[in-house]
């Protein structure tokens, strides 16, 4: 199944998908190894992540306003980034 996030500068993140924790916090996971660089630069960046569009399962969701970095973990398999509203 193909799952993929679209920054806002245009930027695809591919086997990327998002997990809603509360109305002002999500998850997003990303398939594969991915080191600190390059999560950072997707994530890090405001103006990036202001509006997100995910595409999971055939379902599409916008997320706007998580800009603000709180946990970034880097795993062998998959890694992660939270961020939330500020």
């Amino acid at each position: 199944m193909k799952e993929y996030i679209t920054l806002a500068d245009g930027t695809v993140v591919e086997n990327a998908y998002v997990v809603k924790l509360s109305g002002t916090n999500i998850a997003v996971y990303v398939s594969g190894s991915h080191t600190f660089a390059e999560m950072s630069g997707w994530f890090g960046d405001p103006e990036k992540t202001k509006r997100m569009v995910s595409e999971q399962y055939g379902e599409k969701a916008t997320w706007k306003g998580f800009t603000v970095v709180t946990t970034v973990q880097i795993n062998a398999g998959e890694s992660y980034v939270c961020l939330q509203k500020p």
